[in-house]
C-alpha cells in the first residue's frame, strides 16, 4: 500500500513538469531557436504533450497542433531535448540535496551580514571592504554620531 502512494501518477508528473521553470525556459529557448517565436504558454503546452506521449512518434502527432510548420526531424530533436532535460531534473531531485538546503545550513549571521564559512566545500570566502573615493563613509559616521548624541 505504501508503494502505491509513493508512485507518481501521470497527471501528477505532468503537473510537476509543466510547473518546473527551468524546464519551461529550456523548452521555450528550443522553440525560439526552431520557430523564431515562443512563449511560456506554448512551452507549457508542449511539455504537457510530452508527458502524455508514449514515444517520439506519438509526441510528433500530439504536438502537430501547436507546431505544425516544423518537420518531423526537428520535432524528434525537441522530444529528445525535453527527455534529456527531464531525466537530468529527476536525477538531481533524487540524488543531491537542494542548493538552498546547503546554503541555509552553512550560514552564520554576524552583525546582520551573512558571512558564509564554507560554500559547497570551497572553503573560506574572503570579502574585501571597498572604500569610496567620495568620503561617504566619513559623512555617514559623522551623521550617526550626531544622531546618537541627540
Amino acid at each position: 500500500m505504501a508503494d502505491r502512494q509513493d508512485q507518481e501518477t501521470a497527471l501528477q508528473r505532468e503537473t510537476r513538469l509543466t510547473g518546473d521553470v527551468s524546464l519551461l525556459i529550456a523548452v521555450q529557448g528550443a522553440l525560439q531557436a526552431f520557430m523564431g517565436k515562443a512563449n511560456q504558454a506554448l512551452a507549457r503546452r508542449v511539455v504537457g504533450r510530452f508527458c502524455q506521449s508514449k514515444d517520439a512518434l506519438d509526441f510528433v502527432d500530439r504536438v502537430k497542433d501547436y507546431l505544425g510548420n516544423l518537420n518531423e526531424g526537428i520535432l524528434n530533436t525537441l522530444f529528445l531535448t525535453i527527455q534529456k532535460k527531464v531525466q537530468s531534473l529527476e536525477q538531481s531531485q533524487n540524488g543531491t540535496p537542494q542548493l538552498s538546503e546547503i546554503l541555509e545550513s552553512d550560514q552564520s549571521l554576524l552583525g546582520g551580514v551573512i558571512k558564509p564559512r564554507k560554500l559547497l566545500g570551497v572553503g573560506e570566502v574572503a570579502y574585501k571592504r571597498r572604500a569610496t573615493n567620495l568620503g561617504l563613509e566619513r559623512l555617514a559616521k559623522a551623521k550617526r554620531e550626531r544622531q546618537n548624541t541627540v
